[in-house]
Protein backbone atom coordinates (compact mmCIF):
# COMPACT_ATOMS: atom_id res chain seq x y z
CA UNK A 1 0.00 0.00 0.00
CA UNK A 2 3.03 2.09 0.75
CA UNK A 3 4.99 1.40 -2.56
CA UNK A 4 1.85 2.25 -4.23
CA UNK A 5 1.06 5.45 -2.19
CA UNK A 6 4.81 6.44 -3.16
CA UNK A 7 3.99 5.14 -7.06
CA UNK A 8 1.33 7.58 -7.24
CA UNK A 9 2.90 10.48 -5.70
CA UNK A 10 5.76 10.27 -7.83
CA UNK A 11 3.64 10.05 -11.13
CA UNK A 12 1.78 13.37 -10.02
CA UNK A 13 4.70 15.22 -9.69
CA UNK A 14 5.83 13.93 -12.91
CA UNK A 15 2.48 15.21 -14.59
CA UNK A 16 2.82 18.15 -12.56
CA UNK A 17 6.23 18.77 -13.95
CA UNK A 18 5.74 18.03 -17.51
CA UNK A 19 2.50 20.38 -17.22
CA UNK A 20 4.86 23.56 -16.36
CA UNK A 21 6.98 22.74 -18.38
CA UNK A 22 4.61 22.93 -21.27
CA UNK A 23 3.04 25.46 -19.81
CA UNK A 24 6.59 27.40 -19.44
CA UNK A 25 7.46 26.57 -23.19
CA UNK A 26 3.68 27.98 -24.43
CA UNK A 27 4.36 30.93 -22.89
CA UNK A 28 7.82 31.67 -23.76
CA UNK A 29 6.41 31.57 -27.51
CA UNK A 30 3.51 33.17 -26.77
CA UNK A 31 5.69 35.73 -25.64
CA UNK A 32 7.88 36.00 -29.00
CA UNK A 33 4.64 36.94 -30.57
CA UNK A 34 3.89 39.40 -27.96
CA UNK A 35 7.50 40.82 -28.67
CA UNK A 36 6.67 40.78 -32.64
CA UNK A 37 3.41 42.25 -32.33
CA UNK A 38 4.90 44.94 -30.10
CA UNK A 39 7.77 45.45 -32.82
CA UNK A 40 4.81 45.67 -35.94
CA UNK A 41 2.82 48.15 -33.64
CA UNK A 42 5.73 50.28 -32.62
CA UNK A 43 7.39 50.61 -36.40
CA UNK A 44 4.54 49.87 -38.72
CA UNK A 45 3.47 52.93 -40.92
CA UNK A 46 -0.10 52.91 -40.41
CA UNK A 47 0.14 52.53 -36.48
CA UNK A 48 -2.07 55.56 -35.82
CA UNK A 49 -5.27 53.88 -37.60
CA UNK A 50 -4.66 49.71 -36.77
CA UNK A 51 -6.80 48.87 -33.32
CA UNK A 52 -4.17 46.90 -32.42
CA UNK A 53 -5.88 45.03 -29.24
CA UNK A 54 -8.66 43.69 -31.63
CA UNK A 55 -5.85 42.38 -33.99
CA UNK A 56 -4.52 40.49 -30.72
CA UNK A 57 -7.52 39.31 -29.58
CA UNK A 58 -8.23 37.90 -33.00
CA UNK A 59 -4.81 36.19 -33.36
CA UNK A 60 -5.24 34.62 -30.50
CA UNK A 61 -9.12 33.46 -30.64
CA UNK A 62 -7.42 31.61 -33.76
CA UNK A 63 -4.48 30.01 -31.73
CA UNK A 64 -5.64 29.08 -28.48
CA UNK A 65 -2.57 27.86 -27.33
CA UNK A 66 1.26 28.71 -28.33
CA UNK A 67 3.29 25.96 -28.22
CA UNK A 68 5.57 25.88 -31.10
CA UNK A 69 7.61 28.25 -33.30
CA UNK A 70 4.78 27.36 -36.17
CA UNK A 71 1.86 28.65 -34.12
CA UNK A 72 4.07 31.86 -34.09
CA UNK A 73 4.87 32.21 -37.86
CA UNK A 74 0.94 31.14 -38.02
CA UNK A 75 0.09 34.39 -35.81
CA UNK A 76 2.39 36.75 -37.63
CA UNK A 77 0.84 35.45 -41.18
CA UNK A 78 -2.40 36.47 -39.81
CA UNK A 79 -1.24 39.70 -38.34
CA UNK A 80 -0.54 40.94 -41.69
CA UNK A 81 -3.53 39.28 -43.30
CA UNK A 82 -5.41 41.73 -40.50
CA UNK A 83 -3.27 45.10 -40.98
CA UNK A 84 -3.70 44.61 -44.99
CA UNK A 85 -0.34 46.05 -45.86
CA UNK A 86 0.22 44.88 -49.87
CA UNK A 87 4.18 45.48 -49.35
CA UNK A 88 4.81 43.81 -46.06
CA UNK A 89 5.48 39.80 -45.70
CA UNK A 90 6.65 37.32 -43.48
CA UNK A 91 8.72 34.39 -44.58
CA UNK A 92 9.18 31.08 -42.72
CA UNK A 93 12.98 29.22 -42.32
CA UNK A 94 12.13 27.24 -45.44
CA UNK A 95 10.95 30.63 -47.51
CA UNK A 96 13.67 32.47 -46.05
CA UNK A 97 15.52 33.55 -49.35
CA UNK A 98 17.50 36.22 -47.00
CA UNK A 99 19.40 33.01 -45.27
CA UNK A 100 21.68 31.80 -48.11
CA UNK A 101 23.59 32.35 -51.22
CA UNK A 102 22.24 30.01 -53.65
CA UNK A 103 20.28 32.34 -55.84
CA UNK A 104 21.39 33.13 -59.35
CA UNK A 105 22.27 37.11 -59.94
CA UNK A 106 20.38 38.04 -63.19
CA UNK A 107 22.30 39.57 -65.70
CA UNK A 108 21.95 43.36 -66.72
CA UNK A 109 21.50 43.51 -70.49
CA UNK A 110 23.06 46.46 -71.86
CA UNK A 111 23.18 47.64 -75.84
CA UNK A 112 23.44 50.74 -77.73
CA UNK A 113 19.92 51.71 -79.36
CA UNK A 114 18.45 54.37 -81.83
CA UNK A 115 21.45 57.46 -82.63
CA UNK A 116 24.28 56.60 -80.02
CA UNK A 117 22.12 55.76 -76.70
CA UNK A 118 23.10 54.17 -74.44
CA UNK A 119 20.00 50.97 -72.56
CA UNK A 120 19.98 49.03 -69.63
CA UNK A 121 17.85 46.61 -68.85
CA UNK A 122 17.57 45.91 -64.68
CA UNK A 123 15.55 42.95 -63.31
CA UNK A 124 14.50 42.40 -59.68
CA UNK A 125 16.39 40.56 -57.61
CA UNK A 126 15.45 39.63 -53.72
CA UNK A 127 18.56 38.47 -51.82
CA UNK A 128 20.73 38.57 -48.83
CA UNK A 129 23.02 41.44 -48.09
CA UNK A 130 25.80 39.98 -49.71
CA UNK A 131 24.17 38.88 -52.81
CA UNK A 132 22.70 42.44 -52.77
CA UNK A 133 26.04 43.89 -52.84
CA UNK A 134 26.90 41.94 -55.54
CA UNK A 135 24.32 43.09 -58.05
CA UNK A 136 24.77 46.57 -57.58
CA UNK A 137 28.07 46.05 -58.77
CA UNK A 138 27.38 43.65 -61.49
CA UNK A 139 25.04 46.84 -62.75
CA UNK A 140 27.75 49.28 -61.76
CA UNK A 141 30.30 47.46 -64.19
CA UNK A 142 27.21 46.88 -66.62
CA UNK A 143 26.71 51.31 -67.06
CA UNK A 144 30.46 51.55 -66.64
CA UNK A 145 30.88 49.57 -69.37
CA UNK A 146 28.35 50.98 -71.26
CA UNK A 147 29.68 54.28 -70.65
CA UNK A 148 33.30 53.86 -71.88
CA UNK A 149 32.20 51.92 -75.34
CA UNK A 150 30.59 55.24 -77.04
CA UNK A 151 30.46 59.27 -77.13
CA UNK A 152 26.29 58.27 -75.80
CA UNK A 153 23.80 60.76 -76.65
CA UNK A 154 21.31 59.69 -73.74
CA UNK A 155 20.38 56.95 -71.53
CA UNK A 156 17.63 54.53 -71.07
CA UNK A 157 16.93 52.87 -67.76
CA UNK A 158 14.56 50.28 -68.64
CA UNK A 159 12.44 48.69 -65.43
CA UNK A 160 9.60 46.89 -66.62
CA UNK A 161 8.45 44.21 -64.81
CA UNK A 162 11.36 44.90 -61.99
CA UNK A 163 9.84 43.99 -58.70
CA UNK A 164 12.67 45.45 -56.67
CA UNK A 165 14.84 43.61 -54.39
CA UNK A 166 16.94 45.22 -51.41
CA UNK A 167 16.33 49.18 -51.07
CA UNK A 168 19.06 50.50 -52.30
CA UNK A 169 20.69 47.75 -54.60
CA UNK A 170 19.15 48.80 -57.77
CA UNK A 171 19.79 52.85 -57.70
CA UNK A 172 23.25 52.83 -55.85
CA UNK A 173 24.48 50.66 -59.31
CA UNK A 174 23.41 53.90 -61.46
CA UNK A 175 24.20 56.21 -59.15
CA UNK A 176 26.91 58.17 -61.21
CA UNK A 177 23.67 59.15 -63.27
CA UNK A 178 22.55 60.73 -60.32
CA UNK A 179 23.52 64.22 -59.84
CA UNK A 180 21.70 66.23 -57.19
CA UNK A 181 22.60 64.52 -53.81
CA UNK A 182 19.15 64.86 -52.15
CA UNK A 183 16.85 62.50 -54.60
CA UNK A 184 13.94 62.22 -51.94
CA UNK A 185 12.39 62.27 -48.42
CA UNK A 186 11.24 59.26 -45.94
CA UNK A 187 8.13 59.87 -43.39
CA UNK A 188 8.05 57.95 -40.73
CA UNK A 189 4.77 56.81 -38.70
CA UNK A 190 5.65 59.69 -36.06
CA UNK A 191 5.38 61.83 -38.66
CA UNK A 192 9.54 62.66 -39.05
CA UNK A 193 11.17 63.13 -42.28
CA UNK A 194 15.05 62.28 -43.58
CA UNK A 195 16.17 63.32 -46.77
CA UNK A 196 17.73 60.19 -48.80
CA UNK A 197 21.18 61.11 -49.46
CA UNK A 198 23.10 59.89 -52.80
CA UNK A 199 26.66 60.95 -52.62
CA UNK A 200 29.24 59.37 -54.43
CA UNK A 201 29.01 55.57 -54.04
CA UNK A 202 26.62 55.63 -51.10
CA UNK A 203 22.90 56.47 -50.06
CA UNK A 204 22.02 57.07 -46.71
CA UNK A 205 19.05 57.68 -45.22
CA UNK A 206 19.24 60.87 -42.89
CA UNK A 207 22.45 62.76 -42.18
CA UNK A 208 23.96 60.75 -39.46
CA UNK A 209 22.26 57.50 -40.49
CA UNK A 210 24.39 54.19 -41.74
CA UNK A 211 23.34 54.00 -45.03
CA UNK A 212 24.86 51.25 -48.08
CA UNK A 213 27.64 51.95 -50.24
CA UNK A 214 30.13 50.37 -52.67
CA UNK A 215 33.82 50.55 -53.30
CA UNK A 216 33.65 51.26 -57.12
CA UNK A 217 34.43 53.83 -60.08
CA UNK A 218 31.80 56.15 -59.71
CA UNK A 219 32.92 58.69 -63.10
CA UNK A 220 31.13 58.70 -66.12
CA UNK A 221 32.61 59.98 -69.49
CA UNK A 222 28.88 60.56 -70.88
CA UNK A 223 27.88 62.99 -67.98
CA UNK A 224 24.87 65.49 -68.11
CA UNK A 225 22.79 63.34 -71.05
CA UNK A 226 19.36 63.12 -71.40
CA UNK A 227 17.89 60.06 -69.06
CA UNK A 228 14.87 58.23 -69.93
CA UNK A 229 13.30 56.09 -67.33
CA UNK A 230 10.93 53.10 -68.48
CA UNK A 231 8.55 52.29 -65.98
CA UNK A 232 4.94 49.88 -65.66
CA UNK A 233 2.35 48.95 -63.77
CA UNK A 234 4.78 45.44 -62.63
CA UNK A 235 7.81 48.05 -61.31
CA UNK A 236 7.63 47.59 -58.14
CA UNK A 237 9.62 48.52 -54.55
CA UNK A 238 13.37 49.20 -54.99
CA UNK A 239 12.28 50.41 -58.90
CA UNK A 240 9.97 52.70 -57.78
CA UNK A 241 13.09 53.88 -55.29
CA UNK A 242 15.71 53.53 -59.02
CA UNK A 243 12.95 55.72 -60.64
CA UNK A 244 12.26 57.91 -58.08
CA UNK A 245 15.99 58.28 -57.57
CA UNK A 246 16.32 59.87 -61.42
CA UNK A 247 12.94 61.79 -61.29
CA UNK A 248 14.07 64.83 -59.93
CA UNK A 249 17.56 65.06 -61.88
CA UNK A 250 17.38 67.40 -64.82
CA UNK A 251 16.96 66.40 -68.11
CA UNK A 252 14.96 63.26 -67.07
CA UNK A 253 11.62 61.84 -68.03
CA UNK A 254 9.96 58.86 -67.23
CA UNK A 255 8.25 57.02 -69.90
CA UNK A 256 5.50 54.41 -69.58
CA UNK A 257 2.44 53.91 -67.05
CA UNK A 258 1.92 53.72 -63.38
CA UNK A 259 4.08 51.49 -60.75
CA UNK A 260 2.89 48.93 -58.62
CA UNK A 261 2.67 51.18 -55.51
CA UNK A 262 4.75 49.65 -53.11
CA UNK A 263 7.13 52.66 -52.59
CA UNK A 264 7.41 51.45 -48.71
CA UNK A 265 10.74 51.18 -47.51
CA UNK A 266 10.74 47.58 -45.35
CA UNK A 267 12.28 46.92 -42.32
CA UNK A 268 13.77 43.40 -41.56
CA UNK A 269 12.63 41.27 -38.26
CA UNK A 270 14.91 38.55 -38.22
CA UNK A 271 13.61 35.88 -36.20
CA UNK A 272 17.09 34.21 -34.42
CA UNK A 273 17.83 31.35 -34.79
CA UNK A 274 14.93 29.90 -36.30
CA UNK A 275 15.85 31.67 -40.02
CA UNK A 276 12.42 33.03 -40.28
CA UNK A 277 11.77 36.97 -40.93
CA UNK A 278 9.38 39.56 -41.16
CA UNK A 279 9.57 42.46 -43.57
CA UNK A 280 7.55 45.44 -42.04
CA UNK A 281 6.32 48.88 -44.39
CA UNK A 282 8.37 51.46 -41.98
CA UNK A 283 8.63 54.35 -43.98
CA UNK A 284 6.52 56.30 -46.49
CA UNK A 285 8.52 57.43 -49.67
CA UNK A 286 8.24 61.26 -49.86
CA UNK A 287 9.26 63.58 -52.89
CA UNK A 288 11.24 66.93 -52.34
CA UNK A 289 7.96 68.80 -51.23
CA UNK A 290 7.79 65.93 -48.45
CA UNK A 291 4.49 64.43 -50.22
CA UNK A 292 3.80 60.70 -50.27
CA UNK A 293 4.90 59.08 -53.21
CA UNK A 294 1.97 56.26 -53.76
CA UNK A 295 3.31 55.48 -56.95
CA UNK A 296 5.83 56.85 -59.67
CA UNK A 297 3.37 58.51 -62.56
CA UNK A 298 5.36 58.61 -65.84
CA UNK A 299 5.96 61.96 -67.17
CA UNK A 300 5.09 60.54 -70.47
CA UNK A 301 1.68 57.96 -70.00
CA UNK A 302 1.74 55.18 -72.70
CA UNK A 303 1.67 51.23 -73.27
CA UNK A 304 4.64 49.09 -72.36
CA UNK A 305 5.33 48.58 -75.91
CA UNK A 306 5.25 51.80 -76.95
CA UNK A 307 7.53 53.64 -74.26
CA UNK A 308 10.88 52.68 -75.46
CA UNK A 309 10.06 54.55 -78.53
CA UNK A 310 8.93 57.45 -77.12
CA UNK A 311 11.92 57.57 -75.18
CA UNK A 312 14.25 57.00 -78.15
CA UNK A 313 12.01 59.62 -79.67
CA UNK A 314 12.50 62.09 -76.84
CA UNK A 315 16.08 61.92 -76.14
CA UNK A 316 17.18 62.06 -80.34
CA UNK A 317 14.40 64.91 -80.91
CA UNK A 318 13.04 66.51 -78.02
CA UNK A 319 9.90 65.83 -78.23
Amino acid sequence: MKNRLIKCIFFTLLICLFSCYKKKQSNSFEKLYNNSLKAINTHYIKNDVIHWNNIEHKVKDSIKQFTSNNDVYSALEYTLFLINDSHSFFLRPEQNIFDHDSLIIPEVQTKIIGNNIGYIKILGFGANDSLSKLYTLKIREALIKLDQSSNLNGWVIDLRDNNGGADFSQPLGISPLIKDSIISYTKDNKGYFKPIICHNNSFKVGHGDIGTSINYKNTLINQNKKIAVIINNNTASCAELTAMSLKFQKNTKIFGSRSRGLTTPLMHIDFTPSGATLLLSCLYLCDLDKNIVRSIIPDVKCSSHKSLDKAIEWIENGT
